[in-house]
């Protein structure tokens, strides 16, 4: 007598399969989540960063003085630029400066993430900060 197959149901093989199949993915997302996650930090603190350069500028003009850009400093004649978590600030060989006439060094300010580098540069005659390359690392 010959046995019928269920209509319904997995073999072992199916589950098997689909089980090794899904290992694969999980094992293979961390990779992929964590760079996004890296990308969308640096454009996070990127634009923070913009903002806080803007608010500098400002408060220099505001306050008729000398502001330079400095990496957590609370002295009254530093504009603070806060570290955050895997962003590492580059300032160049000169720090940037915001004068009390609404002008600026012309300073730029390297914000780089394991994948990628940020350049902002600081407008001389504005002081207004531009996004001025973004270069993926290899």
């Amino acid at each position: 007598m010959k046995h019928a197959r269920a209509l319904f149901g997995f073999s072992l093989i199916e589950l098997v399969v689909v089980l090794g199949l899904l290992a694969i993915t999980l094992t293979l997302a961390p990779m992929g989540l964590s760079k996004l996650y890296e990308k969308s930090d640096l454009d996070a603190y990127t634009q923070k960063a913009l903002n806080r350069l803007t608010q500098c500028a400002q408060q220099a003009k505001q306050e008729q003085r000398t502001l330079s850009v400095q990496t957590d400093s609370n002295d009254e004649h530093h504009c603070a630029l806060p570290q955050q978590g895997n962003v590492t600030i580059v300032l160049s060989q000169t720090a940037p400066i915001f004068y009390s006439d609404g002008t600026s060094n012309g300073a730029s300010i390297g914000l780089q993430s394991h994948q990628e580098t940020v350049s902002i540069r600081l407008n001389k005659l504005s002081s207004r900060p531009t996004l001025e390359s973004k270069v993926k690392s290899q």
